[in-house]
């Protein structure tokens, strides 16, 4: 019995190990308002079955220059098929045109894309999507 439980904590273990460093990347797809900035992202399973998100973009515009009202970039975790849609938190564009993010979702399917908004904490998607990912799956 004791043997049995030993040999069940260490296959737990291991599977919490090599679950815990489960990591990909994400590639956006770069659409027409995202004027050549770049944007990468990747996605980690954690031991706890979320994924962290942590997405970085580079020689961004100011949000201003698309739209006077925008101020920032918001993060969207969404299903495939966008029925669940979620804000992962804002992104503010810093001096040097970066901007960054990290975050979690528990989709274990999801898509993520970026968008310019007037305020970080909007509740819908706004219609000018800078960036969008793949599907990505777990």
């Amino acid at each position: 019995m004791i043997a049995t439980m030993r040999r069940f904590r260490i296959i737990f273990l291991l599977a919490v190990l090599f679950t815990a460093g489960c990591a990909k990347r994400v590639r956006f797809e770069p659409l027409p308002l995202a004027r050549g900035a770049k944007a990468t992202g990747r996605v980690e399973l954690t031991y706890d079955q979320n994924n962290t998100l942590d997405v970085r973009m580079e020689n961004l515009p100011d949000p201003s220059s698309l739209n006077p009202q925008y101020s920032r970039y918001v993060l969207w975790v969404s299903t495939p098929d966008r029925q669940h849609i979620v804000n992962a938190g804002q992104m503010r564009v810093d001096e040097t045109n970066k901007a960054q993010i990290k975050s979690l979702t528990p989709f274990r399917e999801f898509i993520l894309f970026i968008t310019a908004e007037s305020r970080g904490d909007a509740q819908a998607p706004g219609p000018d999507v800078v960036f969008q990912s793949g599907n990505i799956q777990w």
